[in-house]
């Protein structure tokens, strides 16, 4: 059996956005450094990874809108940010 091919790009403000995010859950927790960035890569590939067979497309592109999607930010009642990883089990 031959391997899946499939190409993924990120447009400009989807790797703003993750970012961003890993800036923020690393400044308002533990910082981890780059394993955050790690951690949120991780939970954006997952149904990808998991659907390749399945993908008709060739191509795939993560804008903003995906890593809001699958990243959730949420107000806290102690005045600031908090970000979850969403699981989709």
């Amino acid at each position: 059996m031959k391997p899946r091919e499939l190409k993924i790009n990120f447009t400009d403000d989807s790797i703003e956005e993750i970012a961003t995010m890993a800036f923020l859950m690393n400044e308002q927790t533990e910082n981890i450094g780059a394993r955050r960035l790690h951690t949120i890569m991780e939970k954006l590939l997952e149904d990808i990874s998991f659907n390749i067979p399945d993908v008709e497309e060739e191509s795939i592109t993560i804008d903003a809108e995906y890593v809001k999607r699958k990243v959730r930010r949420k107000d806290t009642r102690r005045g600031f940010r908090q970000i979850y990883i969403i699981a989709n089990y």
